[in-house]
């Protein structure tokens, strides 16, 4: 009987222990952060060592912001106001849909 309370009061312990790692993990849903060191602008010489996309932007590398799950998704330029523009590739801006990391991403004059 002791040894089948000591494994509950162990079991006990160690998931309340865990408890706090269990609830600081990410929920799983992509949020947009601050990327602006993976950009450059046109005629920029690239970052050793870095990858970097052209962005063709009137506030050049500034403010922008990605999303990434498994993978880039999207991203977007704040305007100095604070309206948010998307930054496309050239094939969505034409209507083509393209997933993934581009080279060259244009700054949408919409915002939204």
């Amino acid at each position: 009987m002791k040894r089948v309370m000591s494994a509950v009061v162990g079991a006990v312990t160690v998931g309340v222990g865990l408890a706090p790692v269990a609830a600081a993990a990410p929920s799983g849903v992509p949020e947009f952060r601050p990327c602006s060191e993976h950009f450059k602008v046109p005629f920029a010489p690239d970052t050793p060592g870095t990858m970097n996309a052209t962005v063709v932007s009137p506030f050049g590398t500034d403010r922008i912001l990605c999303m990434d799950w498994h993978g880039f998704m999207a991203a977007y330029q704040l305007d100095p106001s604070g309206m948010k523009h998307r930054l496309v590739p050239p094939l969505e801006a034409v209507g083509s849909t393209q997933y993934g990391w581009s080279n060259v991403y244009f700054w949408d004059p919409v915002a939204y």
